[in-house]
């Protein structure tokens, strides 16, 4: 048994380490697009090539999930994240040499490492937590991880503000940018490495065994139910971090009132992560007394308003291409798109805390395979929401998101009531 200390300590390391994964990844998915289209028309690759990267990672991510499942078994999930961030130093790198062929390749890579990074994280939080302490332990590594779009954020105004290179996304800005990332990678890496290790009991369970009761857990009805869950975060996580940057950097109105808005952009939507994360963290065990469902509903009305923002105030080609164009009924303002940011990540981090912890209350001892197919469902929404978007207007993406948030919410509510009191 962990002792309460040692547990804070490792999960705080844990967190840590996310953070620098983060600052690279996450703030990088907010400028994928844009350096892509930009060098599209310098470079021989297909404007959209970012878009189609993205969901190439999400997609081998999904097909990831279950080969990595007994592999983080079987490594431990120390070892497993320690691989993993060679991924996200790789496709880092990719950038510096921009082709078709080494994007899509290191995208390839990095879904692999994601699942193996991702499935990690949730099994070693499990590993250090208690059902007394899970809500505060999934809260430190989410508020650490979070911070991780502030920091990027801020690191891009910088660059976009006080650069002398006008043009945002020219060859040396793009350099110095991704090997910052990949540096950020590298020392993430390094804390992976030095995380204490956990006396937990080892599994012998083959390969096959494994995945077999993997795939029996995914078609209970628990698993199905929260399934739908699973599959409005990657919908989520697709607005917040690629389509509603990209939408932000292609209306060209933004971009007169501020150069640096998509950086602005990064920092609210980290803001909104951090805050909601702090909040949890805080409240703590006074969270079962308000009640999941009621927190759910929060981050669920929080999350429709943001759509409906977003639908009203940027133009519906935005998530497709750069335009002069107006919202359908709100000048796009700046101040709209902090607010938007603020909901969004707010929103991510309500549905991502709630799911962890629900899956840690209700699947204790399945919590590697839970957390795998929770990946997998998630990812996969995630990567077809990617593709769609080099065809799908910003409109009819937000009409979905919002059906997809009623479904979602009913989905949680049903599995909470079926989850036990002692609990």
């Amino acid at each position: 048994m962990v002792v309460m200390y040692g547990s804070t300590r490792n999960v705080a390391m844990l967190g840590v380490a996310m953070f620098f994964t983060g600052v690279a990844y996450n703030t990088a998915g907010f400028v994928v697009e844009p350096v892509v289209e930009a060098a599209s028309h310098r470079l021989n690759i297909h404007p959209h090539a970012g878009y189609y990267s993205l969901s190439v990672v999400y997609a081998v991510f999904t097909l990831g999930n279950f080969i990595a499942t007994p592999l983080v078994d079987i490594l431990t999930p120390k070892w497993a994240m320690c691989l993993a961030t060679s991924g996200y130093i790789a496709y880092c790198l990719s950038f510096l040499w921009l082709n078709t062929y080494l994007l899509y390749a290191t995208s390839v890579f990095v879904g692999i490492c994601a699942s193996l990074l991702w499935i990690g994280q949730g099994s070693y939080i499990a590993q250090n937590s208690t059902e007394k302490n899970l809500d505060r332990n999934s809260a430190i590594v989410l508020v650490l991880t979070q911070l991780a779009l502030i920091a990027g954020g801020t690191f891009l105004f910088s660059i976009f503000e006080f650069s002398v290179d006008t043009n945002k996304y020219s060859g040396s800005m793009v350099q110095i940018i991704f090997l910052s990332f990949a540096a950020c990678c590298i020392v993430s890496t390094v804390i992976t490495a030095v995380l204490p290790n956990v006396n937990v009991t080892v599994s012998d369970k083959s390969y096959f065994k494994l995945l077999g009761e993997t795939t029996r857990l995914m078609f209970t009805a628990d698993m199905m139910l929260l399934s739908v869950v699973f599959a409005f975060s990657g919908f989520e996580m697709a607005i917040w971090a690629v389509v509603f940057p990209t939408s932000v950097a292609f209306t060209k109105s933004l971009l007169v009132q501020s150069k640096s808005i998509l950086a602005l952009v990064s920092i609210a939507t980290g803001v909104g992560q951090v805050g909601a994360a702090l909040s949890f963290y805080f409240v703590g065990k006074k969270a079962q007394s308000i009640g999941r469902k009621m927190i759910v509903f929060f981050g669920a009305f929080v999350n429709s308003i943001a759509f409906i923002l977003i639908w009203a105030s940027l133009p519906s080609e935005a998530s497709l291409r750069t335009t002069e164009a107006s919202g359908p009924l709100i000048e796009p303002r700046i101040w709209i798109s902090l607010i938007v940011g603020l909901m969004l990540g707010v929103a991510d981090t309500v549905w991502c805390q709630q799911i962890v912890t629900i899956i840690c209350e209700k699947f204790p001892l399945q919590a590697t395979s839970a957390f795998a197919i929770f990946r997998f469902v998630q990812t996969a929404l995630t990567s077809c929401v990617m593709y769609g978007s080099t065809v799908v207007s910003l409109s009819y993406q937000m009409a979905v998101g919002i059906v997809g948030c009623v479904a979602a919410c009913v989905a949680f509510s049903i599995v909470e009531r079926r989850t036990p009191e002692s609990s």
